[in-house]
Parts: C-alpha cells; sequence; structure tokens
C-alpha cells in the first residue's frame, strides 16, 4: 500500500511499523529497502517502534498480576509468568507488541502537529 500511495503522489505525513522483533531476516531486508525508497522519494525515514520489554519477555517471563488472570491461572495449573505462544485465540502480541505502540505514536503525533482526530 505504501509504495502504491507513493507511486500516486499522495500526502505521506508519516510511516510507522511496529517491530515485534521476530520477523524472518529477509523482512528487514524489504523494509530497508522501503525506507531507503521512502528516503528517497519523500525524504523522511520510517518510524519503527518497539516494546521495551520485547516479545521473549512478554512471551516467557512477564508476571502476571491481574487478580482474574492469577486465580484462573491457579486453577488451570499454569504458570503466573509469561503470556505463552500468540496464536488464532491469544492475540497478546498483536495488542501489546503493535497495535498499542501504534496508537500511542499516533497520538503523540496528533499531539505534536495539533492535527484533529
Amino acid at each position: 500500500m505504501l509504495l502504491r500511495m507513493i507511486e500516486l503522489g499522495m500526502p505521506i505525513d508519516a510511516v510507522l511499523y511496529a517491530d515485534t522483533g521476530m520477523e524472518f531476516p529477509e523482512m528487514y531486508d524489504h523494509l530497508q529497502k522501503v525506507d531507503d525508497m521512502l528516503f528517497r522519494e519523500r525524504g523522511f525515514h520510517m518510524t519503527t517502534l518497539r516494546h521495551p520489554k520485547g516479545f521473549e519477555y512478554m512471551m516467557f517471563e512477564e508476571p502476571k498480576t491481574k487478580a482474574s488472570c492469577v486465580e484462573n491461572r491457579k486453577r488451570l495449573g499454569i504458570p503466573l509468568i509469561g503470556n505463552g505462544w500468540p496464536g488464532v485465540k491469544v492475540r497478546w502480541c498483536t495488542g501489546q507488541l503493535k497495535t498499542h505502540l501504534l496508537e500511542k505514536e499516533v497520538n503523540r503525533l496528533k499531539q505534536e502537529k495539533q492535527a484533529k482526530s
């Protein structure tokens, strides 16, 4: 979509990418090529967002503290740390490592640019 927007000469104020740190090397190579083109065509780089703790911490080490979560995990005999593998029914990765970071940055940019919603 970004490449098509550039081809059509559409306005682009920013390009945000939420990096989980778990992409294949080829994806990072592709992102670098896209970023190089964006800079060449528009004069700015993509902004890469990363969770400060990262995927592996969230999957294996994040302590569970919410009472209902702790109670449920104890009842099921599940450890009180980590989120486990993300999947179709367990979407913690999308929310915490992507959506939350993107929304936070969009809100920051709106405030900085005094943009309306």
